[in-house]
């Protein structure tokens, strides 16, 4: 296209496809609060279709998610103004026994919400200290960001000392490092003395025996329950707090595994 009369030019651009990254599987604590939680671990752990029996829970679990807790913390500014101004008329009509039920009920709707909120928070964030209080601040929300960016490598120094800088740079270097430390070629190594080996303390028999002795369901369980729910999830998105609230019917399956 000519400029014609004009002094300006137009300017043709070509943008690059988006790339469409696929969102993964994250549990939350909060759901477990929902009285629908148990049913539906329950159903899709005896279904017999659907691949495996925690991947069949990823879309029943996805889907109470959307429903209930997608926008909690719109919910609890939402449920928090309902609440004052049921107080604030329950202040002109003290006596009014509707609105003291009313204003009762929206209390624990709130508190509730507000403790959805909170253990959402602490995963988010992984500070074990939140526990109650102004939540809703914007310290907890800098600590989620500030995490966020700190488990970020924007940039590194290479073997020569120059700067790279970006995410593929970042990673191309990580990668080439690490191949040159491992290496490509395994070396021989010499057998382990049994001499040196004995020369040290050892095991006494009992000791031996109780090592070799199997792994009791209770000792499972305690160690499951042993680990905070703050802690970061496994590859499929679980974390300690799931099968802690699910223990009644995915306990036996994990008992089993182990």
């Amino acid at each position: 296209m000519v400029e014609g009369i004009s002094d300006h030019c137009s300017l043709k651009l070509k943008l690059c496809n988006s790339i469409n990254i696929a969102h993964t599987f994250k549990y939350y604590d909060m759901w477990s609060k929902d009285h629908k939680f148990q049913t539906i671990v329950r159903e899709a752990i005896h279904r017999k279709k659907g691949g495996t029996k925690m991947l069949r829970l990823l879309h029943p679990l996805n889907h109470l998610n959307a429903n209930r807790f997608r926008d909690i913390y719109t919910q609890l500014e939402i449920s928090r103004a309902q609440l004052e101004n049921t107080q604030g008329q329950l202040h002109h009509e003290p006596l009014n026994e509707e609105l003291q039920a009313k204003e009762r009920a929206e209390r624990a709707k709130y508190l509730d919400i507000l403790d959805s909120s909170i253990m959402l928070m602490r995963q988010q964030s992984k500070l074990e200290w939140i526990n109650s209080g102004d939540h809703y601040t914007k310290l907890f929300f800098a600590k989620m960001k500030q995490r966020k960016q700190a488990n970020c490598i924007c940039s590194l120094n290479d073997d020569k000392g120059n700067r790279i800088e970006g995410f593929t740079e970042v990673t191309s270097l990580m990668t080439e490092y690490y191949k040159k430390l491992i290496g490509d070629q395994t070396e021989r190594r010499a057998h382990i003395s049994d001499e040196i080996m004995q020369a040290g303390p050892g095991l006494t028999t009992e000791q031996q025996i109780l090592l070799c002795s199997e792994v009791t369901n209770k000792e499972i369980k305690e160690v499951f329950f042993s680990i905070p729910n703050e802690k970061s999830r496994g590859p499929d998105g679980y974390s300690s707090g799931f099968f802690k609230a699910a223990w009644q019917d995915i306990g036996p399956l994990v008992c089993k595994a182990v």
